[in-house]
């Protein structure tokens, strides 16, 4: 079984007037098997903290290895070898992901009590059968922005 590994996710340093943080999670698959025929499939959560009760949306950017439909990481040991294809969704779909995080909008919630960190979920996906990938750590950084 090859070892492929980990999307690190980072967020805007500029969010809401300094009036909401966000703190998100590193994406960790651990191992993939490119043989195996089942999607990988993981649920995450973003926590976001304001200031005041006050709505928000958070949305993601393409990461850096690909766009917002087709986005990729890349293996740390050989950056220049196949790129494995991953995505992140705002829905629990079966085996694909049918609404694309950041593609069109993003996710939206409500800050209700100050100080509080509410929970957003997204989900991501590595596709089955990614044959031809070389044994390493994978990664990509998607910027986290939340606006009101």
């Amino acid at each position: 079984m090859k070892r492929l590994l980990l999307l690190a996710l980072l967020a805007s340093p500029a969010v809401y007037a300094n009036t909401c943080t966000v703190t998100p999670p590193t994406v960790a698959f651990g191992d993939y098997d490119p043989t195996n025929s089942v999607v990988t499939k993981r649920t995450f959560t973003i926590n976001v903290r304001c200031l005041t009760a006050i709505p928000f949306i958070v949305t993601a950017g393409p990461g850096l290895n690909g766009n917002y439909s087709d986005r990729k990481m890349t293996n740390e040991n050989a950056p220049t070898s196949t790129k494995m294809q991953y995505q992140l969704c705002r829905d629990a779909g079966g085996s694909y992901c049918q609404y694309i995080f950041g593609l069109w909008d993003g996710i939206g919630g409500v800050a209700s009590t100050p100080n509080t960190n509410t929970p957003v979920l997204f989900y991501a996906y590595i596709p089955a059968n990614q044959v031809g990938l070389q044994e390493g750590t994978y990664r990509d950084t998607v910027q986290i922005t939340v606006t009101p």
